[in-house]
């Protein structure tokens, strides 16, 4: 069996590859890795910390690894460039980098789970020299009006992907994507002005600027669905939170609290599907079945959410492992 075959024999993952760049399909993934990032916000307001879904990209790449083999998952927190003040950013980076090393350590993940932070390498000379090259090769968007807000934020990361590339082996980026876009595959000059022009710096907005400054690497891009908001249906990002959503965020809300305030829509019933097919399923094919006594199946969902949500905040750590 193929290596695409091995992600669409879990039916869960097969809208995941409706956009994607598959590098080979006999692809060796041994001693390689495989990435995600998350951040501390949106464009000018912090996160109020991780949604439900961080779960699922986070299952969803644990999958992938058992499945094609990887040595590692590479969790990225992204601390760099964003619009929030610096106590905010340092309060967000030291709990979601607790909440995160609680998770390796409860779900036994020492040896397979590695979280980064994107500042601990930003001023080392191998990441200013791979800076460099991305400078050279997006000079040629100065002149687009968007390039002048975007430009640094857009070369920060890419200049980090392919970091991870080269120092840690990463062959498969896992991101998250809210329609159907068309496949990266021969990313020209033209398709990145247009990126740059709209400016939605999401994450196949990312993989493309990558693939046009570096065609050549044998870089794998999959995306796991957005999350959704609970009354407007709104698609979002999956892992932060702000204020203005209806998502519940980990470790901070009642989670059967904020189900029973949700009115029973099409759209709830929706959501809890998706997150029964991509976290607690996934959970249990990964770990372990989650006992809980309860035959409504959206209430048992939510019921398993926090039974793995218990077991990663009841996990004492080190303090000197946060960060």
């Amino acid at each position: 069996m193929g290596n695409l075959e091995k992600i669409e024999s879990l039916s869960t993952f097969k809208k995941v590859l409706k956009s994607q760049c598959f590098y080979s399909d006999n692809y060796d993934f041994s001693n390689s890795t495989l990435y995600f990032g998350t951040g501390l916000a949106s464009v000018n307001n912090p996160s109020s910390g991780f949604g439900v879904e961080i779960l699922m990209t986070i299952l969803t790449a644990l999958w992938l690894k058992k499945n094609l083999g990887f040595d590692k998952v590479i969790h990225e927190i992204s601390t760099v460039g964003y619009n929030i003040n610096s106590s905010e950013r340092e309060a967000l980076i030291l709990e979601e980098g607790e909440f995160i090393n609680k998770l390796i350590k409860a779900l036994h993940l020492e040896d397979s789970y590695v979280l980064n932070f994107s500042h601990d390498y930003h001023n080392s000379e191998i990441f200013k020299k791979i800076q460099g090259e991305v400078e050279d090769k997006m000079k040629q968007f100065k002149s687009l009006d968007n390039f002048g807000e975007i430009g640094l934020y857009t070369v920060l990361q890419v200049t980090g992907m392919k970091y991870l590339y080269d120092n840690y082996k990463t062959r498969i980026k896992l991101g998250w994507i809210t329609d159907k876009r068309p496949p990266l595959e021969n990313v020209s000059s033209a398709v990145v002005a247009d990126l740059i022009n709209v400016g939605h710096l999401n994450e196949y907005y990312f993989d493309n600027i990558y693939k046009f400054v570096f065609p050549n690497d044998e870089y794998t891009f999959l995306y796991t669905p957005c999350a959704i908001d609970f009354i407007n249906g709104n698609r979002t990002v999956p892992y932060t939170v702000v204020s203005s959503q209806n998502r519940p965020v980990l470790n901070k809300d009642d989670l059967m609290k904020f189900y029973n305030t949700i009115p029973e829509t099409k759209l709830k019933k929706k959501i809890l599907k998706a997150w029964k097919e991509e976290i607690t399923d996934v959970f249990e094919e990964l770990f372990y079945d989650l006992q809980v006594q309860e035959e409504d199946e959206d209430k048992k969902v939510m019921q398993k959410i926090i039974k793995v949500q218990e077991k990663i905040l009841t996990t004492n750590i080190e303090k000197s492992k946060i960060a």
